[in-house]
């Protein structure tokens, strides 16, 4: 399966926006590639260099730059809420974890309703759950960028 597959196999649909746009930055790479000012083959090294038209090559690092910036500003977000339901996940536990006689008081702060056990797994399943989504959006990203640089 080729790499663009299975980006858009794998993302989360409502992050789609948020992914980079790899298909994009590889048509600009393929473009760059075939027009090409002037080859010549290092002497020493034996190797094909290859000259690039400075204004395609700086419009490709812009756009680079640019996905960059978007997908680590939106992990940095998703980080941030993540650790604030982490806090707040935690509170409710050590609400929780307080005592059956301080129960009703915490669950007045809380806002727990009766049966808190089986909300609190429930919410530290879904938080588990971002958290993955949040890993492979890390993921995909960091192979994207590494497939175009």
């Amino acid at each position: 399966m080729k790499f663009g597959q299975h980006i858009q196999s794998h993302l989360t649909p409502e992050w789609r926006k948020q992914y980079v746009n790899y298909e994009e930055l590889k048509e600009m790479l393929y473009t760059m590639i075939g027009n090409e000012a002037a080859s010549y083959t290092d002497e020493i090294t034996g190797l094909t260099v290859h000259s690039v038209d400075t204004q395609v090559q700086d419009n490709i690092f812009i756009e680079l730059k640019n996905e960059l910036q978007k997908v680590e500003s939106f992990f940095r977000a998703q980080e941030a809420d993540a650790q604030f339901k982490f806090r707040e996940l935690k509170a409710k536990a050590t609400g929780f974890q307080a005592g059956l006689l301080q129960q009703h008081r915490w669950n007045r702060i809380l806002r727990l309703p009766r049966g808190n056990v089986e909300v609190l797994k429930l919410a530290f399943g879904e938080f588990y759950l971002n958290l993955i989504l949040l890993q492979n959006y890390q993921k995909l990203n960091y192979t994207a960028f590494s497939k175009n640089t």
